[in-house]
């Protein structure tokens, strides 16, 4: 208990002094949190010894950062879903093909038995484009983006959220094969799964419509605001029993109910709840589960190396492709100028 008290002091004092900081380095806050997290751990002054009790505070602020990122994104006309769907190509596809190729390659100088396992697990790693991060960088960004880019962003992250979750479907087929070549369990799984996803979006509007007017008369934002986070819970609870990751149903959740009339209050309640205190110790805790002392072995250096090179060179390559196509000056799409700092 002490040590747990001992790293959320300290993770509170750094949420005050993160933002000033960032504006000064001209850096994105979250990694301000990161690194701040990579001090309290095991790697720096080692505040908490078992990270692993963290984990629930962990899983509750990334529920609420994909739920509140959810309820921001609306992508309804055709045309945009033409742009989610090219997107996806260069989010996901290309990224695969290269993680696949690498896996391969790392395989054969490990001297891995089965290098087809390890090249699929490398086409899953490389091929998740970590929507939680790109929905974060949106959220910390948006309110200084002109209309074109806050649009690109949005079928970025709708886009990136995709391509995890097949990035996950992939893994269970490749690990269940693996373990106990059964292909019956991800049938049901990926028929459950998708029926799962309807339900969502048809039917959770509805049941918050139906809610709010039982209500009437008497709710006001914080009632609005906890039947909304009431329904975030028994979407994840639904899907955590199907066996869905919660990331996923918490952003399903929350574009399912983007386009219903929500006060602008309860939005900023949902989002103080999460941008303010738990995502910034979701980030935290990220940096805290980091050992740098792996490093220590030549091997795992040079592998830990040359992966995050691949990681980095593909996903510049394909955003930058991206970027391209969406008509952004070559400037624009190497990064520079697309994010306004505050002066």
């Amino acid at each position: 208990m002490g040590e747990t008290f001992g790293f959320f002091l300290a993770a509170f004092i750094t949420i005050c002094f993160a933002r000033p900081v960032a504006a000064i380095l001209k850096i994105p806050t979250l990694v301000v949190y990161i690194v701040a997290g990579i001090l309290f751990g095991p790697s720096g002054l080692n505040l908490v010894k078992n990270v692993s009790s963290l984990s629930y505070f962990y899983e509750l602020g990334i529920i609420l950062l994909m739920f509140s990122a959810g309820l921001e994104l609306k992508i309804t006309p055709s045309r945009d879903r033409t742009s989610v769907s090219r997107l996806f190509l260069f989010n996901m596809v290309i990224p695969s093909l290269a993680g696949f190729i690498y896996g391969f390659l790392i395989s054969g100088y490990a001297g891995f038995d089965n290098r087809l396992f390890l090249s699929f697990y490398m086409l899953t790693l490389v091929g998740s484009p970590a929507s939680e991060v790109v929905v974060q960088l949106f959220r910390e960004f948006t309110g200084r983006m002109s209309h074109v880019r806050k649009k690109f962003f949005s079928q970025l992250i709708v886009s990136s959220v995709f391509s995890d979750l097949v990035s996950l479907f992939i893994f269970t087929i490749i690990f269940a094969f693996h373990i106990s070549n059964e292909l019956y369990g991800i049938l049901k799984f990926f028929f459950f799964a998708s029926g799962f996803f309807i339900v969502v979006f048809k039917g959770l509007p509805l049941l918050q419509e139906k809610l709010l007017r039982r209500l009437k008369g008497i709710n006001t934002p914080e009632d609005e605001t906890t039947i909304l986070l009431m329904l975030v819970v028994i979407v994840v609870s639904i899907g955590a029993f199907l066996q869905v990751p919660a990331v996923v149903c918490a952003f399903f959740a929350g574009i399912s109910l983007a386009n219903i009339d929500i006060n602008r209050m309860v939005r900023n309640n949902i989002n103080f709840i999460s941008s303010a205190i738990f995502v910034p110790i979701v980030f935290i805790i990220i940096g805290a589960k980091v050992d740098l002392n792996i490093f220590r072995y030549l091997d795992n250096f040079l592998v830990a190396v040359v992966t995050i090179a691949v990681l980095m060179l593909v996903r510049i390559i394909s955003i930058y492709i991206a970027s391209r196509s969406a008509m952004f000056s070559i400037r624009e799409s190497l990064g520079f100028g697309f994010f306004q700092y505050p002066s």
